[in-house]
């Protein structure tokens, strides 16, 4: 780490923030700490980020392997959970958010193809 820049805490829920500059790789890291409780945190990591390759490893921080982690994605991504306004929610926000225009009863009715979800 050559460049070292500090943003020292304002009060007493406020932390002390660091910026150090990873000549390396050229990121530069965030951490952050309690002055009170001297607990720290970093912030906008890369974790596993090898400087060689300029990459960062297949591997997650809890050892799921790159092809596992992407078929664990790619199925959860086949099936999305729908809620339940969301039918609803896309006919008002694509119609600029106006409802449909008022049925002969003066209501306006949302209009959701019955077996489609």
């Amino acid at each position: 780490m050559i460049l070292a820049r500090q943003s020292p805490s304002t009060g007493p829920t406020s932390p002390d923030i660091w910026g150090l500059h990873e000549e390396d790789t050229g990121a530069i890291q965030h951490p952050a700490a309690c002055p009170r409780t001297r607990k720290a945190a970093p912030i906008d990591v890369v974790p596993d980020f090898d400087p060689l390759t300029a990459r960062t490893s297949c591997l997650t921080r809890c050892g799921t392997a790159k092809p596992e982690f992407i078929k664990t994605r790619d199925d959860r991504a086949a099936t999305p959970a729908l809620p339940d306004r969301m039918p609803h929610a896309a006919q008002v926000n694509l119609r600029g958010g106006r409802l449909h225009p008022a049925e002969a009863d003066g209501h306006s009715n949302f209009k959701t193809t019955a077996n489609k979800f």
